[in-house]
């Protein structure tokens, strides 16, 4: 292994033995002549190459050439990253639009940006995802969102199911939309996954009309998510909205596989094994992923 000290390099040799080089040879401390040394690698100075991530920002209100940030978003900028004056940053509404610009004015509870470039994307464009999954129990919910959220899941549909256990409620619910905020800042997603209340399967079912359906089951079905996926139209050149169903611990029942079908939804297998409901949520939206990106490259 390599030892930098006071300007001069040593290697140690696999029996221990410290090596010194000294220009075009490497030489042992007893005098030994190696003439093949290792190629080096040139250290860098991390103090001259760090990347300065750009911080982003969700405000409800992106018109006009300057923008004011308040709230909650506001206080964490103030209070915990000290932004300044000439700070560039971004900003997105969630809905698609994004734009950059530089911090202007900053009061004690809000700060100013003024906008320099406005870009984003149309959510009605590209291929978009809706999962429909009963809800984990504990804290494993929260990862669930957390994860779909930073996969690019349009929105989730919280299920009431025969077998579901656990139903959220609003404070939990609203605390899972800020963790959908977090995602898109992480991920640099222009818009935000909804997260809606739970519903029946048959409501789910009837908000699904223009969508493709499918229901993750690893007994009734012989075909894989991929295999389903690749049936449909490429998302370069149309607007595919997949809606995937994942069911409670012990699965969906055979009334409520049925209610599915009818409405025209197809198994698949995410695995060759049984999921919890958060790993076949996120494997999904994994699959998905996958898929539409390499559709749009087509």
């Amino acid at each position: 292994m390599p030892v930098m000290k006071l300007g001069v390099l040593f290697l140690i040799g696999p029996d221990g033995t410290r090596l010194e080089h000294s220009g075009g040879c490497v030489h042992s401390i007893a005098g030994r002549r190696r003439p093949h040394p290792p190629r080096l690698v040139p250290t860098i100075n991390t103090a001259e190459h760090v990347f300065m991530k750009i911080r982003r920002f969700k405000v409800d209100d992106l018109t006009g050439p300057i923008v004011t940030v308040g709230g909650s978003e506001a206080g964490h900028a103030l209070r915990v990253l000290r932004l300044k004056t000439g700070a560039e940053v971004v900003l997105f509404d969630g809905l698609g639009q994004q734009v950059t610009g530089r911090v202007c004015s900053v009061a004690q509870h809000s700060f100013e940006v003024e906008i320099t470039r406005r870009y984003g994307v149309d959510p009605a464009q590209g291929a978009s995802l809706v999962i429909a999954s009963a809800t984990p129990k504990g804290n494993r919910g929260d990862w669930l969102v957390e994860k779909c959220a930073e996969l690019g899941v349009r929105e989730l549909w919280l299920l009431r199911t025969e077998r579901g256990e656990v139903l959220p409620g609003e404070s939990k619910i609203a605390r899972w939309r800020r963790k959908g905020v977090e995602a898109a800042k992480q991920t640099g997603h222009a818009i935000t996954m909804e997260i809606k209340p739970p519903r029946t399967i048959a409501d789910a079912a009837a908000g699904a009309a223009d969508m493709t359906i499918l229901y993750a089951d690893p007994v009734r079905s012989g075909h894989t998510l991929i295999e389903a996926l690749q049936t449909l139209p490429t998302a370069r050149t149309h607007r595919p909205k997949v809606l995937i169903f994942i069911g409670p611990e012990g699965g969906f029942t055979e009334d409520e596989c049925a209610e599915i079908e009818h409405a025209g939804g197809q198994s698949v297998r995410l695995s060759d094994g049984i999921l919890r409901i958060e790993t076949a949520a996120v494997a999904a939206a994994s699959i998905w992923g996958a898929w539409a990106a390499m559709s749009r490259a087509e």
